[in-house]
């Protein structure tokens, strides 16, 4: 699948994203700023989903999807300073993202439709693919406060896991950011979303258990009787996608067109 040349978006894009890192310069060195090395998470996401903007040239389908996830990261770290401007310009970002995706998809689908597969509910398959995205992003506020909000809402999390008898805290609150990262990351860009649906499906089961047995709740279990539908109908949809073929929208398929790609990657992908 060739994505279509959105030239005029990205380079819109990337007006608007270079004019949200300027404001976020100015915030973070105005006198009033004192979030220790948060400062410098935000401008490392800020950085990034520039560079992948501009790669999105080249590369269209990888850079593509790891814009929307860098500038997700980056409206999620930003929104919880309290940066306003900047905030307000990458929520007009993520709506032109929005609309590209639209586009990319209708087009996709009036391709296969004019190659006479009307019969087919192709709409079905991006419809699969926003699914994924969406359930990736929905995971970045979980592993951006115990990996890139600073020492005090990291402290927090952590004394939450002291105050429930655990002694190996802080080693909890980091494995487990690390796995809610790579399981946002294989599900909003389509890398390794096999073992990515397996892993966020086991971490689910695991601390929605161990959230129970010593009586932390999540929001969507309120007691040991009540609120289990959620993450069962949670754990059934991602867990779905561990039995799909690599789609043509994620950088899954992009490593297994690419000649370079090591055995071991591609056995991972499609093991």
């Amino acid at each position: 699948m060739r994505v279509v040349d959105f030239k005029p978006l990205i380079f819109l894009q990337l007006i608007l994203m270079s004019l949200s890192f300027i404001f976020q310069v100015y915030e973070i060195n105005s006198p009033s700023f004192m979030v220790e090395k948060f400062g410098y998470n935000v401008l490392t996401f800020s950085l990034l989903t520039i560079i992948l903007i501009v790669m999105e040239l080249v590369m269209p389908v990888p850079s593509f999807l790891l814009a929307g996830f860098t500038l997700v990261v980056n409206l999620r770290l930003c929104s919880l300073i309290g940066f306003k401007m900047p905030v307000y310009i990458l929520i007009l970002i993520f709506f032109i993202k929005a609309i590209q995706f639209i586009l990319i998809a209708k087009s996709s689908i009036h391709q296969i439709y004019k190659l006479g597969f009307q019969n087919t509910d192709y709409h079905l398959y991006w419809l699969s693919i926003f699914i994924r995205i969406l359930l990736g992003y929905d995971f970045i506020p979980y592993f951006c406060d115990k990996l890139f909000e600073g020492t005090m809402i990291q402290s927090k999390r952590i004394d939450d896991f002291h105050n429930l008898g655990i002694g190996i805290a802080t080693a909890i609150v980091i494995f487990t950011g690390i796995i809610e990262l790579f399981c946002s990351l294989a599900f909003s860009c389509g890398f390794l979303t096999r073992i990515g649906s397996i892993t966020l499906t086991l971490y689910l089961a695991i601390t929605t258990f161990l959230g129970l047995k010593y009586g932390y709740h999540f929001a969507w279990v309120s007691t040991s009787s009540a609120g289990w539908n959620y993450p069962i109908l949670w754990s059934s949809i991602i867990f779905s996608f561990a039995f799909f073929q690599p789609s043509e929208f994620s950088i899954d398929k992009f490593l297994l067109k690419y000649n370079k790609t090591p055995k071991l990657l591609r056995k991972l992908i499609t093991f």
